[in-house]
């Protein structure tokens, strides 16, 4: 009878000194197979990827060392992370404790192994794992490869960090704009139109031709988007041309554009904006002498403050139902 106790006994020790040797192996199996995923060759690593991918959880501390490193091995960690974390169940916390350390690691990490954790955000997000300041860091990474990868990863509803895209619009590297331009482009309440002008100059032909259609497609017509662009001419000389248009085409809005004019950065285009708004032969039909107003007691150029002045003094006579009582 006390045989049978000992036997039972001896299986349970047995059996859990095999557990724990199981679980006390797999972590010096992963390190074994991540060594190996670390030199095998770009066309024979899917094999080592998915080796290492069965190894789940225990292989994860190793591959997140790995991204610190600056080889070809960084883009196989990240591979491997991504279908260990795919594999996870759904709300899983290792999902967001994985997050948290690609996080504090980022600055750390070489410019392929910030770029591998940035590829993990996806199936990250699957499981809800907070990657806010993940991708916000990737936004001012110094590779441009890894903030435009950061743009499509901001603009998830998950992340919301469409906000910070905006800065980017001016990045130093046109893929970079190109990127921003496309994620921000659909939001009016960002970017507004007027906003958006200036990159119809873009020194990118590939950003002004995105910033067209993102204006074309947001209802704006052809013709202004063209007056948009010659109103955000370097030169102020081009920029005057924008006169000639509206004298010849009722179909734009003359009292969008000659604002605009009239708060040129060059005098001289205020003054001529400040003209044609209120002189009858131009026939522009805007009521345009508010704008004159404000012209004549607030610009910073004193010879534009002075026609102003006088061009409200000429309105008296023609007109002296429409003057300013400061000016009657």
């Amino acid at each position: 009878m006390r045989q049978k106790p000992m036997a039972l006994g001896a299986v349970v020790l047995v059996t859990g000194l095999a557990v724990a040797a199981w679980f006390s192996y797999r972590p010096l199996l992963a390190r074994h197979y991540v060594s190996q995923l670390e030199k095998v060759p770009a066309g024979e690593a899917d094999a080592c990827i998915n080796r290492v991918a069965k190894l789940g959880a225990a292989a994860v501390p190793r591959l997140a060392e790995l991204l610190r490193d600056d080889a070809p091995a960084c883009t196989h960690a990240g591979q491997t992370l991504a279908i260990i974390v795919g594999a996870w169940p759904a709300g899983d916390p290792q999902a967001s404790e994985l997050a948290k350390r690609l996080t504090a690691d980022f600055r750390s990490m070489s410019a392929g192994g910030r770029r591998a954790a940035l590829g993990v955000v996806e199936p990250l997000l699957k499981h809800r794992a907070v990657c806010k300041e993940l991708v916000h860091a990737g936004l001012k990474d110094g590779t441009a490869a890894n903030r435009e990868l950061a743009v499509v990863l901001a603009m998830r509803k998950e992340v919301g960090l469409a906000s910070a895209v905006v800065p980017l619009m001016s990045d130093e590297v046109a893929e970079v704009r190109r990127a921003a331009m496309i994620a921000v482009g659909t939001s009016p309440e960002l970017v507004p139109d007027e906003d958006l002008l200036p990159w119809l100059h873009d020194p990118d032909p590939g950003v002004c031709e995105l910033c067209e259609s993102t204006l074309l497609a947001r209802g704006l017509r052809e013709r202004d988007v063209r007056m948009g662009k010659l109103v955000t001419d370097s030169s102020f000389l081009t920029r005057l041309e924008v006169i000639g248009y509206l004298q010849h085409d009722d179909q734009v809005d003359r009292q969008v554009w000659l604002n605009r004019l009239s708060r040129d950065p060059v005098p001289a285009v205020r003054a001529a904006a400040a003209r044609v708004g209120v002189e009858p032969e131009w026939k522009l039909s805007v009521d345009f002498l508010p704008r004159v107003k404000e012209m004549a007691q607030s610009d910073p150029d004193g010879t534009v403050r002075q026609i102003a002045a006088a061009l409200i003094q000429m309105q008296s006579r023609l007109r002296p139902e429409k003057l300013p009582e400061s000016f009657r």
